[in-house]
């Protein structure tokens, strides 16, 4: 339970909750990123997490994402709300790899071929915008 975590301070969240393969559900609605600039890894290996709610992120200080999603398998779905940002990320290398069953919002499946920022991002593929999350308001 990380629901009480004081993470206002925090800058570096790389490898937090990486490789905890057997949780199914994290609940990481309270955590405050305003301040967080790395996010390497993150989220990485966690195999049997079927949804993530980012939806009260504010990424618009993180310059690295790097594998953040790596091999997050069983992942079917993202929330961000309207502070997720990846305009400042500098480092996205295989920010999404094996994540075959994630789904964006409106349809947009996983494709190995956009496996960095460029589809992190609400999906809006009629506006030519796809991309792997789901917009919620936060």
């Amino acid at each position: 339970d990380v629901s009480n975590f004081d993470t206002s301070n925090v800058m570096d969240m790389s490898w937090m909750f990486s490789r905890m393969s057997n949780l199914t559900s994290l609940d990481v609605s309270n955590l405050d990123t305003s301040k967080v600039t790395n996010m390497e890894n993150m989220f990485r290996e966690m195999s049997n997490l079927t949804s993530l709610d980012l939806s009260n992120f504010d990424t618009s200080k993180v310059t690295n994402m790097e594998f953040m999603f790596y091999y997050v398998s069983s992942l079917s779905i993202i929330y961000v709300g309207n502070n997720w940002n990846v305009s400042n990320v500098i480092s996205s290398n295989v920010m999404f790899y094996k994540d075959n069953n994630l789904i964006g919002g409106l349809g947009t499946v996983y494709d190995s071929n956009h496996t960095d920022k460029e589809y992190a991002r609400v999906d809006d593929p009629a506006n030519g915008n796809p991309g792997y999350f789901t917009y919620k308001s936060a």
